[in-house]
């Protein structure tokens, strides 16, 4: 049985890699540690060939906060989506990646049900906090942070 934390991170992969489909195969639900520049292109490299991929970093949990009045405890979790994009020859690559980043935005945004199976959530929340280039490696990249809030709840019986 997945955990919650489980869950929210697999959902949270699906929506960025539903909209942003070349990342598909690097696109991780933790963040990823390597020591060398090829260890990295093993990881982030794309169908393409290009740098690009995104991970999930977990920066905090609530703890639950007892509603058993109304039959639910509360939660939130806080969580950081990080994307990396290659800059191509012009600046069309950057801005086709922030156009996506915008399209993820919505999609977060507008979700209200991740579809989890141990959790049903009942707000998420996500915003750009971070929009800039960095070297990796040789390659300079648009690098961007999406801050994530996950409002969970989960039925709870005292009886």
């Amino acid at each position: 049985m997945a955990t919650r934390y489980e869950d929210i991170t697999t959902a949270i992969v699906s929506v960025i890699t539903g909209i942003d489909t070349t990342a598909a195969g690097t696109s991780y639900a933790y963040e990823r540690y390597v020591r060398t520049w090829p260890d990295f292109k093993t990881l982030f490299l794309d169908s393409a060939g290009v740098v690009h991929g995104w991970w999930l970093i977990l920066q905090g949990r609530a703890p639950w906060v007892d509603g058993s009045a109304f039959g639910v405890d509360t939660s939130r979790y806080r969580f950081q989506a990080r994307g990396v994009y290659a800059l191509g020859g012009d600046e069309s690559t950057e801005r086709s990646f922030l156009a996506t980043v915008d399209s993820i935005l919505d999609a977060l945004n507008n979700r209200r049900d991740l579809s989890m199976a141990s959790v049903i959530d009942y707000g998420i929340s996500a915003e750009l906090v971070t929009a800039e280039k960095r070297f990796f490696g040789d390659v300079l990249a648009t690098y961007v942070e999406i801050d994530i809030e996950v409002d969970a709840k989960r039925t709870v019986s005292y009886s």
